[in-house]
């Protein structure tokens, strides 16, 4: 085979496998989803362990993930410890998926209502 033709084979297959981890690092990222656990988390970084006028600690775990309008949420049910005594539920919060946003609503009865946005990267 010649020369030149082996070289232009190479540099085409480097190419393509450059082009390729380049894609894998650079645009999948971005599609990623968080996991459960880094939604309870960032419920943590946004409001705090603990409520600011009682001083009662939060509690976030996420319930489910549903579909709404066309975007993937994680449902979270938020509660707090009482006076050191008992869990009181206090709301539901809806984290994307994606981690971009992360809204106040309820979730009852297999109804889910995304109500104010709260934050947002």
């Amino acid at each position: 085979m010649n020369k030149k033709i082996c070289i232009i084979i190479i540099a085409t297959i480097l190419f393509l496998a450059i082009c390729g981890i380049l894609y894998h690092y650079l645009v999948i990222p971005q599609n990623q989803h968080i996991s459960p656990e880094d939604a309870e988390k960032l419920c943590y970084s946004v409001l705090g362990d603990k409520d600011e006028n009682t001083g009662f600690p939060f509690s976030f775990g996420v319930t489910e993930t549903i579909e709404k309008d066309g975007k993937e949420y994680y449902v979270i049910r938020a509660s707090w410890l009482v006076n050191n005594n008992h869990m009181s539920y206090i709301g539901d919060f809806f984290v994307s998926v994606d981690g971009k946003e992360m809204y106040t609503g309820l979730a009852w009865k297999d109804e889910y209502t995304i109500e104010t946005l709260i934050w947002s990267k």
